[in-house]
């Protein structure tokens, strides 16, 4: 029985660093930039850095931001208050970001959290979203501040010469999410320079917002001067939920691309009202 009571000893004493080395060897991701309490206009740039583990195959890393505390001392502006990117990593890599760009006319201001986790690449290929299973722990959720110093909402006039108008949804429409039925969102351009493109987005309100290509399988064409359109079916799927919610329509014309760059934006125009998907 003595015996008996050593030899198990043993075997727990071997068994037991084995399983702190695996534990220390799993991936893990943590954000290193933006620093907690950092503060950007809603007109800039972000810079996002992450700090990478013991990466040893090729993984995907999703970033989130999401929208905390609205800032209602300034200007309403903005519709969309929380996006995920994912990008990937590779073998041996302990570093890694990108650049976020807030965009004039797109982002709530106030108080945003920012989180990282390492996931399985999608079973179609890394560059594929949703990403797989996730592999780290959730990653610390950090704090920072998007502000609103310009104070100004979009409009249709540009000091461009090229001008776009929303005609519809323009507001207070209702629609049924999922349906599988048209929606057409209508507007007016002058000044539409040849080569230029237009191109369709819907933006979703609140704190699950978030923008959607629309139609999804072809949101941008040729612009042409004078009234046009673009329809696309209202659908939910994992990758392109138009869930139900409260949405803007946003139309943008852009110059010629040249230098395998794209052109320049030239005008823009909102829905003047949100309309409904029940």
């Amino acid at each position: 029985m003595r015996t008996l009571t050593i030899a198990l000893l043993v075997l727990s004493f071997v068994v037991l660093p084995n399983s702190s080395l695996a534990a220390s060897t799993k991936p893990s991701v943590s954000v290193g930039l933006p620093m907690k309490g950092a503060s950007y206009d809603r007109t800039s740039k972000m810079p996002v850095t992450w700090e990478l583990e013991n990466v040893n195959r090729t993984l995907v890393v999703v970033t989130t931001f999401t929208l905390e505390k609205e800032d209602t001392k300034n200007p309403s502006v903005g519709y969309t208050s929380g996006s995920s990117y994912q990008h990937t990593v590779y073998a041996g890599q302990t570093t890694g970001g990108f650049t976020h760009d807030w965009g004039l006319n797109s982002t709530i201001p106030g108080k945003y959290s920012i989180k990282a986790e390492l996931r399985e690449c999608n079973v179609k290929g890394c560059d594929y979203a949703p990403a797989g299973k996730l592999l780290s722990k959730k990653g610390k959720e950090r704090t920072f501040t998007v502000s609103n110093n310009a104070g100004t909402t979009l409009d249709p006039v540009s000091t461009t010469g090229t001008t776009v108008e929303i005609l519809s949804p323009n507001g207070d429409e209702e629609y049924v999410a999922g349906s599988g039925k048209k929606l057409s969102i209508k507007w007016e351009a002058e000044g539409v320079p040849k080569g230029s493109t237009v191109c369709t987005i819907l933006e979703r309100r609140g704190s699950t917002g978030g923008m959607f290509a629309f139609p999804g399988e072809k949101s941008c064409k040729k612009a042409k001067e004078g009234k046009d359109s673009m329809s696309g079916k209202l659908i939910q799927t994992t990758g392109y939920n138009l869930a139900p919610g409260d949405y803007w329509a946003r139309v943008s014309i852009s110059a010629k691309a040249s230098g395998g760059k794209d052109g320049a934006t030239l005008a823009q125009d909102i829905s003047d009202e949100y309309f409904t998907l029940e």
